[in-house]
């Protein structure tokens, strides 16, 4: 895609994601923390690393939950002839923060790329980006996944500071592109 392409990409999937990510009642019994807390895919990481992910996610309070597709992935956003986006497969919608839904979003949809951080956020403060992005991996079902394929080596964690940098580093190393480079 095109810079201008991938601005109304995020765009739009902003513009969706903003309606979906709203209160709701409970309409599942999944506890994303206690979930989180459970979740296996963390065992690639250092020790170090999965006790200070426990710690944190036991200190953790979920406030304002709002519905959450859950997998926004590249393989669950559809794009037509003229551009108009889709979403499907909403068979992981949980009650979460809304950075649940960002750390892949972010992560996997947008790979970093300024264009579509710059459309999606706005002027943006890459640290409060990372931030959020930190807490939504630390929470997701498949948030180890999600590192190891946006971030790499997961032995190189040794420590959530080593995981809040990464973000932080990927979110501003492309600051500022899509407002030099626009079509």
């Amino acid at each position: 895609m095109t810079d201008g392409q991938k601005r109304e990409f995020a765009h739009q999937l902003r513009t969706i994601t903003d309606r979906l990510n709203t209160p709701c009642e409970r309409f599942n019994g999944h506890d994303v923390v206690k979930r989180a807390l459970a979740c296996k895919r963390w065992c690639k990481f250092p020790a170090s690393f999965q006790a200070e992910r426990h710690e944190y996610l036991r200190n953790y309070k979920l406030t304002d939950p709002v519905y959450v597709h859950g997998d926004l992935t590249p393989d669950n956003v559809l794009i037509d002839a003229r551009g108009q986006l889709y979403i499907i497969d909403f068979a992981d919608a949980v009650l979460a923060s809304v950075e649940y839904e960002l750390a892949s979003i972010v992560c996997q949809i947008f790979s970093f790329e300024g264009p579509y951080l710059d459309a999606y956020f706005g002027e943006y403060d890459a640290a409060r980006v990372a931030e959020q992005c930190f807490v939504g991996l630390l929470l997701h079902e498949f948030g180890a996944e999600i590192i190891w394929y946006s971030l790499g080596e997961v032995a190189e964690m040794a420590n959530l500071a080593v995981l809040k940098e990464k973000l932080h580093r990927a979110l501003a190393g492309n600051r500022g592109f899509a407002a030099s480079h626009r079509c």
